[in-house]
């Protein structure tokens, strides 16, 4: 169970994942297909990676106390974030 966590974390989906464990109860390896499926993944991981660099970009200056990124116009999906992230840890608290 573990493994398929770990592999739908790195962004396989299920079928893929089902479809890279039938291969290998069967004792087959298909190299160049789990090559290509390995290269669209590390793609999609990357995608993810260079989105999350975009919002730490704005949401760590925040965190030391510089509030001035908040004025920024493409800035205002933090000040939602943040605020719905409050409401989340207020709903949970009650």
């Amino acid at each position: 169970l573990r493994v398929i966590l770990h592999l739908k974390e790195l962004g396989f989906t299920l079928a893929e994942i089902s479809l890279l464990l039938s291969d290998r109860d069967q004792g087959i390896l298909d190299e160049p297909a789990l090559q290509q499926l390995a290269g669209e993944v590390l793609a999609k991981i990357d995608e993810r990676i260079a989105g999350l660099e975009l919002i730490r970009s704005y949401v760590a200056p925040v965190a030391v106390g510089d509030m001035s990124v908040l004025q920024d116009e493409d800035c205002k999906f933090v000040v939602e974030f943040m605020t719905a992230l409050s409401a989340q840890k207020t709903k949970l608290r009650a």
